[in-house]
């Protein structure tokens, strides 16, 4: 055993590092990832129900809790509840470890179906058994830095809770403390942070999930900001929607995206999110099912809260009510006869689907089956002391004392910032929806490599019409980047490139594209092309190679509207929607000529990517000043996917985005991401005639597939802050190196002697503050991008910053300039400087 505890430290940090990276969908539970598409499972689960009768499926879905006790009472109640009502689970509520193993090793040698056996360990076997290892509690973890340790503690309780044969551990802790008379989380709370929170949750699940054992957070939607205790009393959270959003589901919205497996349902009333007054959450058909289910996207077992507790009201139905809210798995109930008989008479009458019991039922079996539980366990008793206590496990207690007093130290330290000066931003932020420049928005702050502010404002589109609210903006949907593209994708992988001596700033690109050889583009360099002085144009409309020019009359836009040229997509421009494309190069469906998607409805042949490069080959070459180049980035695209042998999306898939756990950045994201977390882009009346959700805005990008070196990447501000942080770091992500400190250095530092910008960044113009990107109060030394859906991201070396604004003020009108004219982003970056506390 101390060979394997040895072993467990030396692995623990690739092994989180690997888990961060976890390329599954954001809401899909890691536990049942092992057994995804195992036909042996389902083979299991099928023959298990079959021999199952109705009252023994109502079983499974109940967790009964057992006092580790052994006298003739509490054996006699341990027989009954697992041979008369065929029980799925059990908790003990305290006492010793070596009866508690006892009884379980009992019960489950009785029992046809092997018991999920839980317990409440949020800091580990201590907080209910004595003579077990007194980790910290959370508040005291909350003070870690290292969140690897935070996950290597994980490890070593699921160790421990396996040693005495636990599958499922109630912990984390998801909620947020803030409220100092909070009677009920205090301590076990990680803090009154909602990021920190989250970290440390997420941290905590993936150490428990990885050592083999189901993490729950709880208690959902969120306990920390109540003055009563759920066990006594239903307590009230008397906050707006946006408030919950930005503090009590943010830890939970979080953990589901990486992957949690469990979700505990607290006992709260929550109006904003349940009308009808006095519904404790965890009977909220609105709060499990739609909220957490449906729009959070939770695929995991959903636990009540116990059933016992005051909070959640009396009655016989308690259960019954529980599992037409949503919950798989039914907590402590108070009456288990009578609440098993209620459920029973429900299904008998129609009242309860008997399919309803009976997928709740093959879904507590596939979790069984994923933890192990296909056969009886039996715990060895012998040296389970020696087992529980070891050395690896005493210095691990002593390594999270001493690095949650080394951050408590760093901690007491000022703030980096004025807190109240920096809430300025939601004001700069709500005016900007307020005054039509954009329906929604996401910010994030990061400082030092830690989140300082993260809030979503507004909705996805305006209101549809009379009655239909449109969906509010959630930290987790994805924006259409534009331009940002050109830096968080391909700039990155040209660096990757640089980094690995694979090609140099001073290379001809014609070297390694052939088709520029025999131009007048010969002579272009990598780094021309970074600047933007190649001579290349600005852009170049290569769509207009797919329509079909005898298909309509006229120009195809004008300086002024008329009745042929209705649709407007510039300050000055109209344009002729009545054109068709070239007969056989589109069509409206995937075939298998054109099976390349522009957009929803738009398909076109893949050998037009051919055009662009004789489009770039023939038109002319113009001087090499300054001039901001998106076909310069297209060739670069080509550069990277001919000295890569891969796609763009691809490459940078394999080298950034999945090592670095961003599982909402890349290309055409409804491969892997539901439409409805997809801001909307705009509403093409003009080219593609629909609205653009999922679908790249620019029509460069649009017509090569979705995949381009000016644009075409989508994300979240949060993630693409990460990448950001990667630069910051000169080349490292969380403990992992990406990039060199030399190539970060030499990207991030060289500017132009024509122009502000920098190798594919772009640069404060402190020479003329009024045409400058970047607010007044921006260092020289900031480097970054914006974007045209009105997207930017800064940079800040000198006081360790980022900021990121994403939005889509192009939704549902391209030529709304109101973003620039509120100065909405350079205001909100002036903001974050005079709060500084220098």
């Amino acid at each position: 055993m101390m060979n394997l505890t040895g072993g467990l430290k030396k692995n623990v940090w690739w092994m989180f590092l690997l888990l961060t990276g976890m390329t599954v969908k954001a809401s899909e539970p890691y536990i049942a990832q092992s057994i995804k598409n195992d036909l042996r499972c389902q083979q299991w689960v099928d023959s298990v129900m079959a021999k199952m009768s109705l009252k023994e499926r109502i079983g499974q879905l109940f967790i009964y809790t057992i006092a580790p006790t052994m006298d003739a009472s509490n054996r006699a109640l341990l027989h009954k509840v697992v041979k008369e009502y065929k029980i799925g689970g059990l908790l003990f509520s305290g006492g010793l470890m070596e009866n508690q193993v006892r009884l379980t090793n009992e019960a489950q040698q009785m029992t046809d179906v092997p018991l999920m056996i839980t317990f409440d360990g949020e800091w580990g076997l201590a907080m209910r058994l004595k003579n077990t290892p007194k980790f910290p509690r959370n508040k005291v973890l909350g003070a870690i830095q290292e969140d690897s340790l935070i996950y290597e503690y994980g490890r070593e309780v699921a160790r421990q809770c396996k040693e005495i044969g636990v599958h499922v551990n109630f912990a984390p802790v998801a909620d947020v403390n803030i409220n100092p008379n909070n009677p009920v989380i205090g301590t076990r709370a990680f803090g009154d942070d909602a990021e920190l929170v989250a970290r440390k949750v997420i941290a905590y699940a993936k150490g428990l999930e990885s050592g083999g054992v189901l993490s729950v957070a709880k208690h959902f939607p969120g306990h920390g900001d109540t003055d009563v205790d759920s066990h006594k009393a239903l307590p009230l959270l008397p906050f707006t929607r946006e408030r919950l959003d930005s503090i009590e589901l943010y830890p939970f919205r979080k953990a589901i995206s990486a992957g949690i497996s469990g979700v505990m349902v607290g006992h709260l009333e929550v109006p904003a999110l349940e009308p009808e007054k006095g519904r404790p959450s965890s009977l909220s058909h609105k709060i499990v099912h739609d909220l957490l289910q449906e729009e959070m996207g939770f695929k995991g077992l959903v636990f009540t809260d116990a059933l016992a507790m005051k909070g959640v009201g009396s009655g016989q139905t308690l259960c019954l009510q529980a599992l037409k809210a949503g919950n798989d798995l039914l907590l402590v109930p108070r009456r288990l006869k009578e609440e098993a008989a209620a459920i029973m008479t429900a299904v008998k009458k129609g009242e309860l689907p008997r399919s309803l019991i009976d997928a709740k039922c093959r879904k507590v079996l596939t979790y069984k089956y994923a933890l192990g539980l296909t056969k009886r366990p039996s715990i060895q008793l012998s040296g389970l002391d020696y087992r529980i206590h070891t050395e690896y496990t005493t210095r691990l207690i002593q390594r999270l004392k001493e690095a949650a007093e080394r951050g408590e130290r760093l901690r007491n330290k000022p703030s980096a910032f004025q807190w109240e000066k920096l809430k300025e931003i939601d004001a700069v932020a709500k005016e900007g929806i307020q005054k039509g420049a954009y329906p929604g928005c996401q910010i994030v702050v990061m400082k030092d490599g830690k989140i300082m502010y993260d809030k979503s404002f507004g909705t996805h589109e305006w209101v549809k019409s009379a009655g239909v609210k449109p969906q509010a903006v959630r930290s987790t949907d994805v924006y259409d980047l534009a331009s940002l593209t050109k830096v968080t994708a391909t700039l990155l992988a040209v660096m990757k490139l640089y980094d690995k001596g694979m090609v140099n700033l001073t290379d001809h690109v014609s070297k390694y594209l052939s088709y520029l050889r025999n131009t007048d583009k010969k002579q272009i360099t990598v780094r021309e092309l970074l600047l933007h002085e190649s001579g290349l144009p600005s852009t170049l409309l290569f769509y207009q190679e797919a329509i079909d020019k005898e298909s309509y009359t006229g120009p195809l836009f004008k300086a002024q509207a008329d009745r042929s040229h209705p649709v407007r997509i510039g300050k000055r421009t109209w344009a002729n929607p009545h054109f068709r494309f070239m007969k056989g190069l589109t069509y409206p469906t995937c075939t298998d000529s054109c099976s390349m998607q522009v957009s929803g409805k738009l398909w076109i042949r893949p050998d037009f990517k051919d055009v662009y490069r004789q489009k770039i080959a023939e038109t002319p070459l113009r001087d090499k000043r300054y001039r901001y180049s998106c076909v310069g980035f297209i060739v670069l695209q080509q550069l990277v996917e001919e000295l890569s042998g891969k796609t763009l999306d691809r490459f940078l898939q394999d080298e950034f985005y999945t090592p670095m756990g961003l599982k909402r950045t890349g290309y055409l994201p409804l491969r892997t991401i539901p439409k409805k977390e997809i801001i909307p882009s705009s509403r093409d009346l003009f080219l593609r005639k629909e609205t653009l959700q999922g679908y790249v805005h620019d029509e460069s990008a649009a017509f090569q597939g979705g995949i381009s070196g000016n644009a075409g990447l989508f994300s979240t501000a949060e993630e693409v802050a990460k990448i950001c942080q990667l630069w910051l770091n000169g080349g490292t992500y969380e403990g992992k190196r990406y990039l060199s400190e030399e190539t970060c250095r030499l990207f991030t530092t060289v500017v132009s002697k024509k122009s502000r910008r920098g190798l594919g960044f772009d640069k404060p113009d402190t020479q003329n503050p009024t045409k400058s990107p970047c607010g007044e109060l921006t260092p020289a030394s900031v480097y970054g991008h914006t974007g045209f859906t009105g997207t930017c991201a800064w940079v800040d070396p000198e006081h360790r910053m980022i900021y990121v604004f994403l939005c889509n003020r192009l939704y549902p009108d391209v030529w709304n300039t109101k973003l620039t004219a509120l100065d909405i982003r350079t205001r909100i970056q002036d903001v974050l400087y005079k709060s500084l506390n220098f």
